[in-house]
């Protein structure tokens, strides 16, 4: 592993952490590893267990019909009522030897699900990697369901040596940065890196801070496509489609490649659009950010409704509620002066904003800077 920083996380049967214990990218501590230098880390996980529901099946290799020793699956709520950060957790599954997994203690309801393994593409279920495109699977009366399966496609770059072994040797390197439509990064985006024929080869994930990136990239051509949960997908050039997208010629070089992911619902298959989105609460985000001594953190929305925005610390402590009433439709400024519920006037740091509606939750990030 080379020497840098890292933000680390932990899978276990129902269990999700980021180092040390926290439950969101945004709340991690960033690991610092040294050249020539091991490092042992703990973490403190708890389980979840809401509900009696469950889902099970397998995961393995597309490529030979083979279990994975280590496979991990999450199932996301479509759905959720919780404030943020708990909005973003999930349930998780580390598959048995034999490749089988099973996600418990669901409540009823959808859920996105999710597979993944060290040196294989992950993707959604049913076999997609857009999560708009991928098949929800609902829990009923805590019944179980069973049979998803994942099959995973190994993250080759095009050739192999004269042993089989997956032959990356290149030198190029693509990486950037993906923000959503308010111009902030988003954690846990995965960019895919398609060949010229449209096939994926292989992914990467983003960090707390937005970044990706792929390197010893052989020379050729390729396509990039970004997908998170929540926004829609975008191709290279922040292309809405693979067609629309300009080619990326590879010949040895470091290439920055950006998108902006516009804001979105995951559309279970069979479902228009129109039926999957159930509000329309739009972040606008705020400005300025930087910021100091205040802030108008913006939002709109397509109807009447009540909404409550709060502000969080890094440790995910609420420190100010701004509103909590009533709004109508239409677009909205509030603004902040970096005081918490007392009127304390807050340090130098950053701090996350909220805003939520009976349907929807949206979050942002702002840096008080003095």
């Amino acid at each position: 592993m080379p020497a840098g920083d890292y933000l680390v996380s932990a899978y276990s049967n129902g269990a999700f952490a980021y180092y040390p214990d926290a439950p969101v990218a945004e709340f991690a501590d960033t690991l610092r590893v040294k050249g020539g230098q091991t490092s042992l880390i703990e973490f403190k996980m708890q389980a979840r267990n809401d509900g009696s529901g469950a889902i099970s099946g397998w995961i393995g290799s597309q490529s030979a019909d083979l279990p994975l020793d280590v496979g991990v699956v999450i199932a996301r709520p479509t759905v959720t009522i919780l404030s943020w950060p708990d909005s973003e957790l999930f349930y998780t599954a580390v598959s048995n030897p034999d490749g089988s997994y099973e996600l418990s203690g669901l409540p009823d309801g959808e859920y996105l699900l999710y597979g993944f393994a060290a040196n294989f593409i992950p993707e959604y279920y049913d076999d997609v990697f857009d999560p708009a495109k991928a098949e929800f699977v609902k829990i009923e009366s805590g019944n179980p369901v069973g049979g998803i399966e994942f099959d995973l496609i190994p993250a080759y770059f095009l050739e192999r040596d004269e042993a089989g072994n997956p032959s990356i040797g290149g030198t190029a390197q693509i990486s950037g940065v993906v923000f959503n439509d308010t111009d902030m990064p988003l954690a846990n985006a995965n960019v895919y890196l398609l060949n010229d024929e449209g096939e994926v080869v292989a992914a990467s994930r983003t960090n707390a801070n937005g970044e990706y990136v792929f390197a010893g990239i052989q020379n050729g051509e390729y396509y990039l496509q970004a997908t998170h949960f929540g926004n829609a997908s975008q191709f290279n050039d922040n292309s809405s489609t693979l067609d629309d997208a300009p080619v990326l010629l590879v010949n040895g070089d470091v290439a920055d490649v950006d998108f902006v992911l516009p804001a979105g619902t995951a559309t279970s298959v069979g479902e228009t659009e129109e039926v999957a989105v159930p509000t329309g609460l739009h972040l606008l985000g705020n400005y300025p950010n930087p910021f100091n001594p205040q802030t108008k953190i913006k939002f709109s929305l397509g109807e009447n409704a009540h909404v409550t925005l709060n502000i969080y610390d890094m440790l995910g402590r609420k420190i100010a509620t701004l509103l909590d009433m009533d709004v109508k439709a239409g677009e909205h400024a509030i603004t902040w002066d970096a005081r918490d519920k007392n009127g304390v006037q807050l340090g130098t740091g950053l701090y996350f904003y909220q805003i939520s509606t009976v349907n929807a939750v949206k979050t942002g990030k702002m840096i008080l800077q003095k």
